[in-house]
């Protein structure tokens, strides 16, 4: 009985513990446009660590597919201006912002926004 308990107990265990893996990671879309870019780039950053660095096409748009997502806290920085975003798993978010003034004039639209 003790046997089949603890095999049982290890079982709902391990099931658990992969469920919160799952549950830690996804996909989420980030894009948008900056209007007057200081230069043809921004950093997207995890916590204090890069995720990637995000070119402008010709139009001064860009897009990224976020594969592995750790849900929280995520910056962005172009031109020495930065911003706080939020990025949970199956986000959509696009965004528009002028840097000629910076945190005026930032839109965020998309699920999730």
């Amino acid at each position: 009985m003790k046997r089949s308990f603890l095999v049982l107990f290890t079982i709902i265990s391990l099931v658990s513990c992969i469920s919160a893996i799952v549950s830690t990671c996804g996909q989420a879309f980030i894009g948008g446009e900056i209007v007057n870019p200081v230069n043809d780039h921004l950093v997207l950053y995890d916590d204090t660590s890069p995720i990637d660095t995000l070119y402008l096409d010709k139009d001064n748009r860009f897009s990224y597919n976020i594969e592995t997502l750790s849900p929280g806290l995520h910056s962005f920085i172009h031109g020495g201006e930065y911003q706080i975003i939020i990025l949970e798993p199956n986000d959509s978010i696009m965004m528009r912002l002028n840097t000629l003034d910076f945190d005026e004039s930032l839109v965020f639209t998309g699920v999730g926004s």
